[in-house]
């Protein structure tokens, strides 16, 4: 028996260890973006302040439901209130009831407000989830550019010393060169890890990452557009018109009429004296210049709203197809810039080995230079694209 709990000690405190190890390696590893996006659910201010909201939408929306808001006023009488039993008091109800078409509309004005700054809300957090993204893959780019600089200062070092002065003066300039771009760099990464920190509102001192590779990101244009009405930024435009169109319908019972009903009970006398009911019944007679004034604008309100849905449409199509163009392009010219760097590394090592002039055999490495960044540029630009249309068609 107590050979059993000493095996089963030594598997939980094994377990306790390889649990605490993997914690300790994603830690040093850098977060991901999920754990990044996680961490901003919990933190960031301003994703916070948006669930917040979110609740007290729904809030509103049962409160809108709701009918009975009564006014209620208590007058006293009496020469010594304090001192002596009150000679009389009156209590008065009203409650306001509009006419039942209208409190129908009201509600569903309620509703369609609701909608609206709902998938707003919504459109703000797929926002600050795209910033995380591009920002984790500009620590990426910016990290993979240090590599291809530290690359070929490597291969620099395989270059014999040049017969001439002038020649080592220019490859020395260029060791300088690549030196100060990878310092720039790695202050860029700080700026990137700050914003990362902001965003996610916890100190974030390294990212792990890896982008998807250009090849496989598979979109299709025409399913794409086909999905723009369901971006929540489209939907909460749409649901601003349907909420004009019942203002402005509301509007137009302007000319029905309203009902009061009202309660009084006064102190001091027999239940039958004391208690009086009312109805109050408000019927316009004829329209008003500021009422048809009020209608007509309601009506141009909707077609505005009308106007400006189809703006944000083309708007989000622009974005979508500037995107999918970034995307195409980084699938069409990656294979080329890949097959090219290696021709350029066999030329160069080719020319360091044979070559004293710094003119001949330092053009393919500044070649080389620009075909590494032009590589990473396309895949970052791909990636942080692919991400700008997910956040579009909120789908992050």
């Amino acid at each position: 028996m107590d050979c059993a709990k000493t095996v089963m000690t030594i598997k939980i405190k094994f377990l306790s260890f390889f649990i605490f190890s993997l914690f300790f390696l994603s830690r040093a590893n850098g977060y991901t973006v999920d754990q990044l996006i996680s961490i901003a659910e919990k933190n960031n201010p301003e994703l916070l302040k948006i669930q917040k909201e979110l609740n007290v939408l729904k809030k509103k929306v049962k409160v809108a439901k709701r009918l009975f808001n009564p006014s209620i006023s208590v007058s006293l009488k009496g020469d010594k209130l304090l001192k002596e039993p009150l000679e009389s008091g009156r209590i008065y109800i009203k409650q306001y009831v509009p006419y039942p078409k209208k409190l129908d509309i009201q509600r569903n004005i309620e509703k369609k407000r609701y909608l609206s700054d709902y998938y707003l809300l919504i459109s703000k957090k797929e926002n600050i989830f795209s910033q995380i993204y591009q920002s984790a893959y500009k620590i990426w780019f910016i990290d993979e550019n240090i590599k291809a600089y530290k690359h070929l200062l490597s291969l620099l070092e395989k270059i014999k010393n040049p017969d001439k002065k002038e020649d080592k003066l220019r490859v020395s300039f260029i060791k300088d060169y690549l030196k100060i771009k990878i310092k720039k760099h790695i202050y860029e990464k700080r700026v990137q890890l700050s914003k990362l920190t902001k965003l996610v509102n916890k100190e974030v001192t390294s990212v792990s990452i890896k982008p998807a590779q250009v090849s496989k990101i598979k979109i299709s244009k025409d399913t794409l557009l086909e999905k723009i009405k369901e971006s929540p930024f489209y939907k909460s435009v749409e649901a601003d018109i349907d909420k004009a169109k019942e203002v402005y319908r509301l509007t137009k019972l302007v000319y029905y009429p309203d009902f009061t009903i009202s309660a009084r009970i006064d102190t001091g006398g027999s239940l039958t004296d004391a208690l009086s009911v009312g109805i109050g019944v408000k019927i316009p007679i004829w329209r008003t210049i500021k009422q048809e004034q009020e209608v007509l604008s309601k009506s141009i309100e909707v077609i505005t709203e009308k106007e400006k849905l189809m703006f944000i449409y083309n708007q989000l199509k622009y974005e979508i197809e500037k995107s999918l163009s970034y995307i195409q392009l980084a699938k069409d010219i990656l294979p080329v810039l890949r097959k090219n760097t290696k021709n350029l590394k066999k030329e160069f090592l080719i020319r360091a080995e044979k070559d004293k002039d710094a003119v001949l055999f330092l053009k393919p490495l500044e070649d080389l230079l620009n075909l590494y960044t032009e590589i990473n540029r396309n895949i970052y630009e791909a990636n942080t694209h692919f991400i700008k249309i997910k956040a579009v068609l909120g789908e992050l």
